[in-house]
Formats: C-alpha cells, sequence, structure tokens
C-alpha cells in the first residue's frame, strides 16, 4: 500500500493513498465479467453479450461499485496498521486524475480518538462548603417569604392607587414621535413595587430561594409603568412618555422613547398576614409549625444543591489539571457553538440547552454555577480565546468521565433515574413537569438522561478524591455561589456514552 502522510498535529491526521490503476483494471474486468454472466439484454443469451456492449451499460457503474469497494477496504486495513480510531469519521476525497491510465489517489483525512490518561483520584483535593440551616435562620426566612408572597384583596370604591397594590390596566402605546397610537389596547398587571428589584434585591431572595417572586415582580412591570400610577383609581385615564428598555420582549418599542395612553381597570389592594399561622394556612399548610417544617426542608434541599454545585465545579478545575491530553477539535468546535448559544451570540441549533419556563434545574441560569479554581479565572466568558479555553476543558471533562463510566461500569436504574429527577426538581410540580417532558419528548428524555448518568458518575468520583467540609453561613455560600464561573456542566456525557 503506497501512503504518503501530509498532516500529523496533534489529533489531525491527513494522508493520500495511492490506489494502482491496474489493481482497479483487473477488479473492474472481473466484475464486469459477473454482470456479463448474469446480464439479460435483448437479442443475447446471458453470458453471450459481447463485453463491448457490457461496458457501455455498465462500465460507470461497475468502476464506481469497485473502487467504493477497494477503497473501503483499503481503509479498514489502513486504520488497522495505525492503530488509530477516528473519532467522528473519515473525510475522503478521490483526487482528479492525468489520464485514463493514472492511479487513484485517496485524500483521507481525520481526527484520532486521544488516549485519555488514568488520574489518581486520591490525589485530588477539594472543598465543600455546607450550611447549617438554624432556627434564627427560618425565622429570617419565613418573615421574607411573607413579604415576597403577599395576599390582595379587591380595593374598596374610591381607592386611589398606592405602593404594593397589584394593579390591571389597559394600554396603547407607540413611539413618541409617531402622531397616531394604535386601535387595539393591551393588558398589563403591574404591582406598584414597593421595593426596587436590584442587584442586592435578588442577592438576598436567593438566601431564601425566593428569586422568582422578585424576578416576578421585574415582569409585571417591564416597561416600568408603576410608579407614574400613585394616586389613580379604577377608570382613570392617563398618557405618559416613558424610555423602555432595550430588550426584544418590547419588540417596535424596544431602546425607544414611547407614548403610553393608560386606563386603569381593577385594582386590588396588598393585605400584610396578621400572623405566621395565617399566612401558613393561606399556604394550604395545617399549622404553622407544619409550614416551617417544610420550609426547613426546602432550604435544606435548595442549600444542598448549591453545595454540590460548586463541588462539582471545584472538581470539574481540579480534575482538569489532571487531563493532560489533546481535545479532539469537532468536540471543541461543538462546545463553541453550544457556549455561544448559551451566551445568545449565536443563533438557536440543536436545543441541549434550557429547560423549558414551567421547570427549574441545576442547569437554569440562577442555579447553574461552579467554583472556579485560586487561579482567578473567575467572571463569565467573554473573549473568543476564553470561550474556547472553557471548551476545550469541559470536552476533556467529559471524555475522561465517560472513561471512568465504562470502565468501573457505571450505568442507570429506573430507580436512578428517578431519584436523580426526585433531587433535581424543586417541588411535586416541577417533578410532573418534568417526567412528562421525559414521556413526550425523546431529545429531552435522552437530556436527562445524560445528566442523571453524569451525577452518578460525578458521585463516584468524589467518592475517591480528598473532600474537606467547611461550615459557612448561608450568605457566605450565596456569595461565592454568585461570583463563581458557570461551566454548564449539567448539560452530561454527550459523547457516545450509552445511559444503560
Amino acid at each position: 500500500m503506497d501512503i504518503k502522510e501530509i498532516e500529523n498535529e496533534r489529533l489531525k491526521r491527513k494522508y493520500e493513498i495511492v490506489l494502482p490503476f491496474q489493481k482497479i483494471a483487473e477488479l473492474e474486468k472481473e466484475k464486469l465479467e459477473e454482470v456479463r454472466s448474469t446480464a439479460h439484454i435483448r437479442g443475447f443469451r446471458p453470458g453471450k453479450v459481447p463485453m463491448s456492449l457490457i461496458k457501455k451499460r455498465f462500465g460507470e457503474a461497475v468502476r464506481s461499485n469497485v473502487l467504493d469497494d477497494h477503497s473501503k477496504s483499503v481503509l479498514d486495513e489502513f486504520l488497522k496498521s495505525k492503530d488509530e480510531k477516528p473519532v467522528a469519521g473519515l473525510n475522503v476525497a478521490l483526487a482528479d486524475r492525468e489520464d485514463e491510465n493514472s492511479d487513484y489517489v485517496l485524500t483521507v483525512d481525520y481526527e484520532c480518538t486521544p488516549q485519555i490518561p488514568d488520574v489518581d483520584l486520591s490525589s485530588i483535593e477539594i472543598e465543600q462548603l455546607v450550611v447549617d440551616i438554624d432556627d434564627d435562620f427560618i425565622d429570617q426566612a419565613v418573615k421574607e417569604e411573607m413579604r415576597q408572597k403577599p395576599d390582595y384583596g379587591s380595593a374598596p370604591e374610591g381607592h386611589a392607587i398606592q405602593k404594593g397594590d397589584s394593579v390591571a390596566l389597559n394600554y396603547r402605546a407607540a413611539p413618541a414621535d409617531e402622531e397616531n397610537l394604535p386601535e387595539d389596547e393591551q393588558s398589563l398587571l403591574v404591582v406598584v413595587d414597593p421595593d426596587k428589584v436590584d442587584e442586592q434585591s435578588l442577592f438576598d431572595a436567593m438566601k431564601f430561594d425566593l428569586v422568582h417572586p422578585v424576578l416576578s415582580r421585574l415582569v409585571f412591570d417591564m416597561y416600568g409603568i408603576s410608579a407614574h400610577l400613585i394616586g389613580m383609581k379604577v377608570g382613570d385615564t392617563t398618557e405618559i412618555e416613558l424610555d423602555v428598555p432595550k430588550a426584544a420582549i418590547f419588540s417596535e418599542l424596544s431602546g425607544k422613547k414611547a407614548r403610553f395612553n393608560i386606563e386603569i381597570r381593577a385594582i386590588e389592594m396588598r393585605l400584610d398576614y396578621s400572623s405566621e399561622e395565617e399566612f401558613a394556612r393561606m399556604l394550604e399548610y395545617d399549622s404553622a409549625a407544619a409550614y416551617r417544617l417544610q420550609l426547613m426542608a426546602r432550604l435544606k434541599h435548595y442549600y444542598e444543591r448549591l453545595s454540590k454545585e460548586l463541588l462539582v465545579g471545584h472538581l470539574f478545575w481540579e480534575l482538569n489539571k489532571k487531563l493532560d491530553f489533546n481535545a479532539p477539535e469537532a468536540f471543541i468546535e461543538n462546545e463553541i457553538d453550544f457556549q455561544k448559544r448559551e451566551l445568545g451570540d449565536a443563533p438557536p441549533g440543536d436545543q441541549e440547552s434550557g429547560m423549558d419556563e414551567s421547570s427549574s434545574s441545576e442547569g437554569d441560569s440562577d442555579t447553574s454555577r461552579a467554583e472556579a479554581d485560586s487561579s482567578g479565572e473567575t467572571g463569565e466568558p467573554e473573549t473568543e480565546n476564553e470561550i474556547r479555553e472553557l471548551a476545550e476543558r469541559r470536552v476533556k471533562h467529559f471524555m475522561f468521565m465517560e472513561k471512568l463510566a465504562k470502565e468501573h461500569q457505571i450505568s442507570l436504574r429506573s430507580q436512578d433515574f428517578l431519584d436523580f429527577v426526585n433531587n433535581w426538581a424543586k417541588s411535586e410540580t416541577d417533578r410532573s413537569s418534568i417526567l412528562k417532558k421525559v414521556e413526550n419528548d425523546a431529545e429531552f428524555r435522552q437530556r436527562v438522561l445524560n445528566m442523571a448518568i453524569t451525577d452518578k458518575t460525578t458521585n463516584f468520583v468524589v467518592e475517591l478524591v480528598n473532600v474537606e467540609t467547611k461550615k459557612v453561613p448561608p450568605e457566605d455560600l450565596i456569595k461565592i455561589y454568585t461570583e463563581t464561573t458557570d461551566v454548564n456542566l449539567s448539560t452530561g456525557l454527550r459523547y457516545e456514552l450509552s445511559s444503560g
């Protein structure tokens, strides 16, 4: 076999393989004789058709088949001789020939599957931050949840809007430089917010797992209308000008000064609870004690999840220091595309990320962080080089974890999968939503399976590394969590790993 090496760098290989013209001609002749022996052509008995006619009718197809079959045989033999496994198939091309009697030349390029090294996991040291949820913290959590989840009641006739009221209104809006407003009215529910939603309020809400109620206040008043409603009554109308934030949700008003014509349709007054017992009954608990037990369990689960994510992130960075091998370029490019979609820098492709809005996961924006190492690798990747570096690290991490899963026969039982979903979901409603989507969406089901096997393999690794447990106050864990790098580890082992 005449082989010429064109490229041999990292995992990339490129060769030219010569298929002698004489060999192809012999195989072609044999194949034409087979065709001739069975060909049915009017005017000739089988086996008696002139070879010139056989060549004219079947020669091109026969040559193509012969080249295809012989090329596959040669390539199989070639790969065995190289003892290499292409990571994502071969790219094969047939070069142009100088004349009819020239040899055939195949150009073959591919990436090799890397040799993934063994790692002494016992040499890895990581830290696990844990939180004790005491009675004082539960007292704070109860007060915050009562504040974030008020009840509302119909306002008396003639009531003027105050801070904290929930207001239903209709509006018509257009850019301020347009003379006419549209005829069609839009509806909007506005909570006249007593507290500004800012970075500090979101941080405080995170401490008590109450981010969603805070964000919902932001959504209710997405145009910033509420500050202009104080003192208005049902049936009142007003016209105001606002600078609309630049965002896709505002469509043609995005980033412009807009004119709003507003009519108040209904007002509900904020009703603060007289006691913790009343609040618990509103949430359909039998008593304040039952509510407190559930809140304790919810916050314990919440902080355990954050602690686990930080632990997994720390493991990611420490393990990557040990993974000295070249990652396949094809996998790195796939990861770069994935990260850009996550960061909003590229149009959606295959949906690998993000639960639907009815679900919450360790991959959601407010709960998918991982701890960076002490070398200062913090913050979301912003440059192409940072994105590429993180993609390469992710690929190495997943390939190593896949190797461990196969070597130690780590697979999923039905109960393992259900346990993962139970730990992943934040509520029974969330769990039901996930399981329903798993049942009806094959792509989503595979994604959750990948996440579950990743989680099980990670748990296996954590048992073998040295973990130092450190107790920290809840606010310290949240602070560390919000400052760490999101490495998107929840997407799972996605490179040819069978989930068992």
